[in-house]
Parts: structure tokens; sequence; C-alpha cells
């Protein structure tokens, strides 16, 4: 086969990831091809988070691919002119990176002209690449496209002409961990797959190695030493009694949603996360001092040039105006502790969730989450689903620790492919096996599939039950410490080109999150 790899950014460690399984399925005897932007597109994601002239341009072509690849790499300058006789609509092209550029969160933040302009803007670009796109697939008459990312404008643009001219396609994201996210024929916010594996495997028990390695996911938040997570929030934190006195103890945990807005798999049928919010609080029918609302940390942080004061001003007047106690992004009380001492949660996704199911509290998910079959949730993802409320009544700790494990487990170490191979040191540093090799990138491509990276299973729940007691007594370090059969092969090296390897060490002077 002939296969195309493209980052368009040069953000890491993604770059070396795509150079990585691009050099794998060269061993495995394919023809491998590069395409590198050079500047060919009118504007960008990172050109407009960082808000800087064509000077990123510079940075991100010396940083991209071709500080690794030695060969067939193809500039973007020189397929920009190919013309679109295709009438393909893409004004939408470019509305997931506007979203998270201006951190919006509401359908008045996406009618303001400033969104409305960047948009367009974007959505041209994701077109440019998109024409790109299709004379590189033409050019190098390729079978498949492996891309960094896929939502993002540019790599949107890729993603677009690979589906249009029948090329499959394959996204690759950083895991949680371990490993890489491969997701066919779709960008990295696809949940089909995902939920499809989760799916399969919820009735299975875990081994206690399993069910180990599932737990230390979570409880390494719990002590502070998430070292592999892009972005860690809380690490200052102190433990406060629950704030109020009232009927129950109910926590709500609002995620930014900018990321996820107008993905087909993550559609909610909410009129706006605000609506989801009062419908829950109405239907639960609890009094206001029952709930306390935690703003999210990422909103006292900036993200390029933008802020989330915007997003906590929108949550903290929906709090007010509903008689709840809101406690800011900012604030160093711990999230955890909060969680522990909670009867419910209520979250419109994000990872709270893991933390919440591996203490065994109840948990409603608004909207359609990766763990909506994992079954340690309760789904009330419209009006329609007030029904769903009435399992509240039957509360099984127990059995939500179990459930929670073996989504982990599904989610982190089977749907995420190379596990064992790509091992993160911290976010941005990962140790390669000698051993690893293309075969499972190539039978993603070949099936259009996700195939378990561990399809094995234990015949019983005895090991899942000792880690789940050391769980309820809170014996964190026993589960951090847990000894892995993990024999590591010789490590392999995916080294930069030698007058590209500066890059690294000045990118190191960055926080992670920003690199």
């Amino acid at each position: 086969m002939n296969i195309g790899f493209v980052t368009f950014f040069a953000f890491r460690p993604h770059v070396e990831h795509v150079f990585a399984l691009s050099e794998m399925a060269k061993e495995q005897g394919h023809r491998v091809f590069f395409l590198s932007c050079d500047s060919a597109l009118s504007s960008c994601y990172r050109r407009e988070i960082t808000k800087s002239s064509r000077v990123e341009c510079v940075k991100c072509t010396i940083g991209g691919l071709r500080s690794y690849a030695k060969s067939n790499v193809t500039s973007a300058l020189g397929l920009k002119d190919n013309p679109d006789k295709t009438n393909v609509d893409y004004s939408g092209w470019g509305h997931s990176s506007s979203c998270t550029l201006l951190r919006t969160e509401s359908d008045e933040d996406k009618a303001r002209p400033e969104f409305v302009e960047l948009k367009t803007r974007l959505s041209e670009a994701a077109h440019e690449a998109f024409n790109i796109t299709r004379a590189w697939i033409g050019k190098e008459k390729l079978d498949a496209i492996v891309c960094f990312n896929g939502r993002m404008d540019a790599t949107r643009g890729v993603m677009e002409a690979a589906r249009f001219s029948k090329t499959t396609f394959v996204s690759v994201e950083r895991a949680f961990g371990d490993g890489l996210l491969l997701l066919p024929n779709i960008d990295c916010l696809g949940l089909e797959e995902i939920h499809r594996v989760v799916s399969e495997y919820r009735q299975y028990p875990l081994s206690q190695d399993q069910a180990a390695r599932a737990a230390k996911v979570v409880v390494s938040r719990f002590l502070k030493k998430n070292v592999t997570e892009w972005r860690a929030y809380n690490l200052d934190s102190v433990d406060k009694e629950w704030p109020l006195k009232g009927e129950k103890k109910i926590l709500i945990l609002p995620s930014s949603f900018n990321e996820l807005d107008g993905h087909p798999d993550w559609q909610i049928k909410w009129r706006d996360q605000f609506h989801a919010f009062t419908s829950v609080v109405r239907d639960l029918g609890f009094s206001s001092s029952s709930y306390v609302m935690r703003g999210h940390p990422n909103w006292s942080e900036r993200i390029g040039a933008t802020g989330g004061e915007e997003i906590e001003k929108q949550y903290k007047k929906w709090a007010e105006q509903n008689g709840i106690l809101y406690i800011p992004g900012a604030s160093n009380i711990s999230t955890k502790n909060l969680i522990a001492q909670a009867d419910i949660l209520i979250l419109n996704g994000g990872s709270a969730a893991f933390e919440g199911g591996l203490l065994g509290k109840q948990i409603i998910s608004l909207v359609n989450a990766n763990y909506k079959f994992a079954g340690f949730v309760v789904n009330y993802l419209s009006e329609e689903d007030r029904s769903n409320l009435a399992t509240l009544q039957q509360h099984n700790p127990r059995e939500i620790i179990r459930l929670t494990l073996r989504f982990l487990y599904s989610w982190c170490f089977r749907a995420m492919q190379f596990t064992n191979e790509f091992r993160a040191l911290d976010s941005i540093h990962y140790q390669y096996s000698a051993k690893t090799s293309g075969e499972k990138l190539l039978k993603i491509i070949s099936t259009g599939m996700l195939h378990p990276d561990d399809p094995s299973y234990a015949d019983n729940t005895a090991g899942e039950e000792h880690i789940i007691n050391l769980i309820i007594n809170h014996e964190w370090e026993k589960v951090y410490d847990y000894p892995m059969n993990d024999d590591r092969p010789p490590e392999r090296k995916f080294k930069r080109r030698f007058m590209f390897r500066f890059i690294d060490d000045f990118r190191a002077l960055f926080p992670s999150g920003d690199r």
C-alpha cells in the first residue's frame, strides 16, 4: 500500500507518534509519504491561538514531519493551486476550532461577529487543506492516510479529502497514558468504535493485573502523580468539609463543551448545557441547599490568548439564579475530596466520572460521553430519560467500582493501541519498544475497525474483588505500587534529523499543555 502521513501542526508528541507509525508501516513493506503545510494555508488553529504572523509557520515547518522524514515529503505549497470542482459544503469545517479558540459555551457566544468571522476564516483554510490533500492523494496514489487529530480545521480538511476520495483515513491522538488513540475513518472525537469495544467487554471480568492497571489510571490522580496527563489540575488542593447542610450532597461538575460542539457523535438533545442542568435539578426534586457546583479549574487558565472568564461567568450566573453555591475554578478546594463526600455527581462529560466511579458514587451523565454504555453512570440525555433517575434508588457502590474498572481497562488498554509498545514517561516523552511493528495500524486500515489491544479477560471475578477491596479501603499506595508483570523489551528511538534536535530542548522550557 501507499500510505500518507500528515500532522500539519507541529505539536509534541504527536509529530513523533505519526513518524513512528510511518516507520513501522515502512518496515512492513509499504511505501510511505509525508505532507508538510509549509505556510500554504491562509490561516490555522495554531496561528489563531497565538495571534501571530507567518513566523509561526516557520516554527511549525521545522518542528513538523520534515524534522524527522528524510525523503518523500511533499510541500503543500506546490499543491495549493489545485481547483475545487466538487462543490462540497465546507462552511462548518472551522466550527470546532472556532469554538475551542473562543471557548464558547452558548448559542449567544456563537452568534457573535467575532465567532462568525473566525469560523469563516478557518473553514476557508480547511477547504484549502481539502484541495491540497486531494491533489496529494492523486499524486502519490495513496491507499490510506494517517493524520493527527482530524478535528481541527486543517486536519479536518485532510479527513474530508480522504472521505471524498474514498481513501481510508486513520486519526491519531495521544492516549490518556500509554499507547495511542487510532480511529478509522473519523476524527479523534469519534465514539462509535469506543462504544463498541466498551460494550463488548463490559460483561467480562478483569484479571487482578488488569484491574490494578485500570485502577492506577485514576489512583494516580488521587495521589497527584498523574504526570502523563496533558493538563493536570488541582495539584495544590486542600480538603474542606462539605460547605452546606441539606437533604443530600449533590456535586455538579460542569465541563467545557466547546471542543465537542457540533460533533455528530457528541450531539446533545438539550437546548444547551444550562438547560440540561436545570432539567436534572428540577427532576431530582431536592432543595437548592443539596447542591454545590464546582467550576472547572481549566476556566482559571488561559489557553493561548483566551481565558475562561466568560465560561465561568455563565455558570456562576446559572448557579446564582438557581440558588446553588458556586465554587470558582481557581479555588484550591479539592475536587476529589468533594467527590468523596458527595452522594450524587452530575456531569456533562469530563473525566471526573472516573474518580466518582472508582469511589462508588452515583453519577448522572447529561451527554453522550465515552462511558455512555459502561454501566456505571445513569444516562439522562434528554427529558425523555427522566425515568432513568429511578435507578438512583438502587445504589450498589461495589458494582459501580467494578464497572468503572472494566470501562477504564477497555478504554485505556483495549480501545487504545500500542499500550505496551508506546509507554508514556510524562505528557510528552515516550519510551518505544524495539518489538513494535505496524501490524496493528495496518489491521485498522484494512478492516476499518478497532481491534482490542488486549482481548484477554479473566474467567472469574476473584482478581477484581482483590483490587476492589483495596479501593474500598482507600489503600491507594498499594494500588499504585501494585507489581505489574512488565518485562519491557529493549527500547527503540525515533529521533529528529540531527540539524533539528535543538527543537526538543527548547520546547522543554514550556508548560506541557502549550508545547
